[in-house]
């Protein structure tokens, strides 16, 4: 079942529940121990092993093939020791194995058998050879539900379209440009995809949120049990063929199920989710190194000034063919989309626009104006022809990427909005500027009066330099004007709070008033853990 998860902020989950269990009629588990003992596994029908096809660009599928006895024995991987016996005796002799004929063995237990299964319609057969019927069952309340040391499939997570597959240079911008939700819902896979780092990614490429394909499947809704020594595993990971990752339930002896009971399906991410943890704010550091997640200020500033110091330091080491495939994707699959759903937006033929589409915007102008500076590197470079099909095609592409339309799209956000952009422009701005001004919005760096003076300024040239038109000299007078405002509140704030000093230490008294001047003048003090 699908619904709120038990655990707080953190959406919906599965939940599992155990219905009871039935268990074969004496009868029938006696005819089934006494036919099954008679059969065996047989690993080597040569049909029987596992196809892989691959495409071009190294894509490789899993191959399934289907038919009435393809691998002989009813396409069952149990064989009667008999049959099993004839079979290999009859495979060593003839080159070709297409003339055997299992009915004619004489073998009494394959016979019975095959007996029971013609009176059972095609896929209605239960039990390890398909000889058992519902009706063969009755119910037992007093079995308890365990599954351990095995389990079953809950589903593939994913992929499940070949856009979910992605080397990661690829994935690390979408990542970056959709404001890192899209590594909350990704994996690495041991699979090397067109020689680099295969990332399964099961959002859309356009928004970054997980796509409507993925979101009918039930594993996206398993949560995780983090970091809490309350919550119990009872979900495992796993990839098949080097390359899906699926799902299995594995309930343990100590958490076994009784009848009507039912448990929140959790799983464990691994240390690769640590830094998905620490924006959400229950990651390790958040709890012994007290680091605030993407909800303080000062902590997300410093995990995306190193975000952004990655890429451009992968940029910086793009070769012609890897930039040309890299924009070419960011084309295709972000930037052509969103900014068709902005021009439509302006024109009012479209939904309001969401928060993550302007920061995304944004971030395809960050990224193009640094992927400009690394084409004019090749541009210049002698050993790189600058007329080529490559350069050329990244030349035109990276000219549409600049924003220009902001100013005319700015007056038309909603405030939400327009508050979430001017906060995307301040971390540019802050990013610029962080060999001078270290540790932005950092609490325990920066006083209050500091941080809403920090905040303030950086809107105030966001919104005069980037998101108001007209001429430059009257956007600069008008950013002047608003700078001198900020900087005299400030000094006025200063004054206030340390009059207000004086007064509590003049008079020893506590006035609310008095005291909401002195914290303008406060910082947080850094909390550390200390382990004994």
């Amino acid at each position: 079942d699908i619904k709120q998860s038990s655990i707080k902020n953190a959406g919906h989950g599965a939940f599992l529940t155990y219905l009871g269990a039935r268990v074969l009629k004496p009868s029938a588990a006696a005819r089934s121990i006494r036919l099954l003992r008679e059969h065996i596994i047989e690993h080597d029908v040569r049909t029987q092993q596992p196809l892989v096809s691959e495409t071009i660009g190294g894509r490789k599928m899993s191959v399934t093939l289907t038919g009435d006895n393809l691998h002989y024995n009813d396409n069952s991987i149990y064989w009667s020791k008999k049959l099993s016996k004839e079979f290999f005796e009859f495979s060593s002799r003839h080159s070709s194995v297409e003339s055997f004929n299992e009915d004619e063995v004489q073998c009494n237990i394959h016979r019975e058998v095959k007996k029971l299964r013609s009176k059972i319609p095609d896929g209605k057969g239960i039990g390890f050879l398909g000889i058992n019927t519902e009706s063969d069952y009755i119910t037992d309340d007093d079995k308890i539900f365990s599954s351990y040391p095995n389990a079953f499939e809950l589903g593939r997570y994913g992929p499940h379209r070949p856009d979910d597959r992605k080397i990661n240079l690829h994935f690390d911008f979408k990542n970056f440009i959709h404001n890192y939700e899209p590594s909350e819902w990704s994996y690495e896979v041991p699979e090397p995809m067109l020689n680099h780092r295969q990332i399964v990614d099961i959002t859309d490429d356009t928004t970054g949120e997980v796509h409507s394909i993925a979101k009918k499947h039930t594993p996206i809704y398993v949560n995780e049990v983090g970091h809490d020594p309350k919550l119990h595993t009872n979900v495992l990971i796993r990839d098949k063929n080097d390359r899906s990752i699926y799902y299995y339930v594995c309930i343990d002896e100590e958490h076994a199920l009784k009848r009507g009971d039912t448990v929140e399906l959790l799983v464990d991410y691994g240390d690769h989710y640590e830094l998905v943890r620490e924006r959400k704010g229950y990651g390790r550091a958040n709890t012994s190194e007290h680091l605030g997640g993407d909800n303080d200020d000062g902590a997300r500033l410093r995990r995306n000034f190193h975000e952004r110091e990655e890429v451009e330091k992968d940029i910086s080491s793009l070769k012609v063919y890897e930039m040309f495939h890299l924009v070419e994707f960011l084309k295709d699959k972000i930037f052509d989309r969103i900014n068709r759903s902005i021009g439509s937006f302006k024109t009012g033929h479209t939904d309001p626009l969401r928060r993550g589409d302007v920061i995304a915007r944004r971030r395809l102008h960050w990224v193009g104006q640094r992927l400009s500076g690394r084409l004019q590197d090749f541009i210049t470079d002698p050993g790189v022809d600058s007329n080529s099909e490559f350069i050329c095609k990244i030349k035109k592409t990276l000219r549409k990427w600049r924003f220009v339309s902001l100013p005319a799209l700015f007056q038309w956000l909603d405030s939400d909005i327009r508050s979430v952009l001017l906060g995307e422009l301040s971390e540019e701005f802050l990013y610029q500027t962080r060999s001078r001004l270290p540790n932005p919005l950092n609490e325990t760096v920066w006083s209050n009066i500091a941080i809403d003076l920090t905040r303030k300024t950086t809107h105030s040239l966001a919104e005069n330099m980037l998101c108001y038109s007209g001429p430059i000299k009257e956007r600069k007078s008008y950013l002047a004007q608003d700078l001198l405002k900020h900087a005299k509140n400030a000094a006025e704030a200063v004054r206030n709070g340390s009059n207000a000093i004086n007064y509590m230490s003049r008079n020893r008294v506590h006035e609310p008033d008095v005291e909401n001047h002195i914290n303008q003048l406060s910082f947080v003090s850094p909390q550390r853990t200390i382990k004994k």
